[in-house]
């Protein structure tokens, strides 16, 4: 721990005033990323690190512009309700200072119903978030031709119907996780559709739901001297893009979380449906074309996320929701540590990843953390070994994560970049078996380039030992 007593006796700055998508300047330190630091080394998922990093967090937010539309009083209602607080900071870490403020919009008008829905409110606040240019609560609504002449509901009214409405919705408004949940919330559905897809569809079994992307009659140049509803929809057809919107608007009547996928020329629904036996969460999709791997738009704002990026979401709530947050959370800590904290802070997302291998944004993380030597070469290979046996019906995520991880290519006229973990030979085994066994054999050619980069890595370290 020498390392780490002497980075933080020197540590001056970290951390910058943050807009809604989390840009970063410096500014002078502070005790509460000294705290997270130190328990980060710790390494330990337990209250003291959650306290840390609650603390930087709710520092950013205060020197952040949408400060400025938090009612005084904010803080307070949020430390006096632990299970919100927990999730909003999540939010807010991932989705920016913007979070925080429409929380507290929804609160203000919705007290209670924010209290007896807390994950609800929370995947409003961070769906309705992606807009940072001003403090009022606005969303950017993809494909604008769709909503003319329609009244697309706000924030407030929408997130009002749901908690209203929750003994009809067909996935849990109380405990669905949030990130789920914002599949959901960024609905622009109106209210009147919604009730209008209730009477129409309300006597269907979910399964029963699936084949709503067929209902609408296919047309590519479908007559419309009409606003679309979901009613005109029905009855006029449409191309894919009509389809998927009627699909979509029935599945946010009914709360069940859903969206766009698509490409290459093409869109289609997918959406989340709850089991019961064993609890969790299953990922769909309707798609003719056949790829698997579709593009989505995130309804939390940012770049563009991928199917298997929601099959892994799926998983890690199903797995543990509670140790999928304290994963996010541990390699979010990780990674606005500055790049030259010591290396003892690998302990947290290491921790993280144990606690629920499923989590996506560890696992970006741990790939980023090897490639940059930020983690040791022994508990980089031990923990991706360990995620490749968990991730064995994902072996899309794991390819492309070690396609990350893994050193690159030897540039021409360039000495080979050096080995960035340990038992590369053993792991790339397990991968290949898991790509087998998942009848996902087009990826091995894949598989064998990340041997010969490792084996490339190797022997240009054998000639220079030093």
């Amino acid at each position: 721990m020498k390392r780490l007593a002497s980075f933080l006796g020197c540590l001056s700055v970290l951390f910058a005033p943050v807009d809604v998508r989390g840009a970063a300047a410096p500014v002078p330190d502070s005790e509460a990323v000294r705290e997270l630091t130190v328990r980060c080394a710790a390494g330990k998922l337990d209250a003291a690190f959650l306290a840390a990093f609650h603390a930087v967090i709710i520092e950013r937010v205060k020197r952040s512009a949408f400060q400025e539309g938090l009612t005084d009083d904010f803080w307070d209602w949020l430390q006096a309700h632990p299970e919100l607080r927990e999730a909003a900071l999540l939010a807010v870490a991932q989705g920016g200072s913007k979070v925080a403020s429409n929380l507290d919009a929804l609160r203000r008008k919705h007290d209670q119903a924010v209290l007896s829905h807390p994950s609800l409110a929370v995947a409003f606040a961070a769906a309705w978030s992606a807009d940072g240019k001003t403090a009022k609560p606005r969303r950017y609504w993809v494909d604008g031709w769709v909503l003319n002449g329609r009244e697309v509901p706000t924030m407030s009214d929408s997130f009002l119907w749901f908690v209203e409405n929750s003994n009809r919705m067909r996935v849990s408004m109380t405990t669905t996780p949030w990130p789920l949940l914002t599949h959901l919330a960024d609905s622009f559905t109106p209210l009147a559709e919604r009730e209008w897809a209730q009477t129409k569809f309300g006597s269907r079994k979910t399964s029963g739901l699936r084949d709503l992307f067929a209902a609408v009659p296919y047309k590519l140049d479908p007559k419309r001297k009409e606003p679309c509803t979901l009613e005109s929809f029905l009855r006029l057809g449409g191309p894919c893009t009509h389809n998927v919107q009627f699909a979509d608007g029935v599945f946010d009547s009914f709360g069940i979380p859903s969206g766009w996928a698509g490409g290459p020329g093409h869109t289609y629904p997918y959406w989340f449906e709850e089991r019961e036996k064993p609890k969790g969460y299953v990922f769909h999709r309707i798609n003719e074309l056949g790829n698997r791997d579709g593009t989505i738009r995130n309804p939390r704002g940012g770049d563009e996320i991928h199917e298997d990026d929601l099959r892994l979401l799926a998983a890690a709530s199903s797995f543990s929701e509670r140790a999928r947050s304290f994963a996010v959370a541990a390699a979010w800590s990780f990674e606005h540590l500055p790049k030259d904290a010591p290396i003892e802070c690998e302990a947290i997302l290491i921790t993280g990843i144990r606690a629920n291998p499923f989590t996506t944004e560890a696992g970006n993380a741990l790939a980023r953390a090897t490639a940059g030597r930020r983690i040791s070469r022994s508990a980089a290979g031990t923990t991706w070994l360990q995620i490749a046996g968990f991730l064995q019906h994902h072996p899309d995520r794991l390819v492309s994560w070690l396609e990350k991880a893994l050193p690159p290519s030897a540039k021409p006229g360039k000495p080979a970049p050096e080995p960035t973990l340990t038992g590369e030979r053993g792991l790339l085994d397990a991968v290949a078996l898991a790509c087998t066994k998942d009848k996902r054999t087009e990826l091995l050619p894949k598989v064998q380039r990340l041997r010969e980069r490792c084996q490339e890595a190797r022997q240009a370290e054998s000639k220079n030992p030093n």
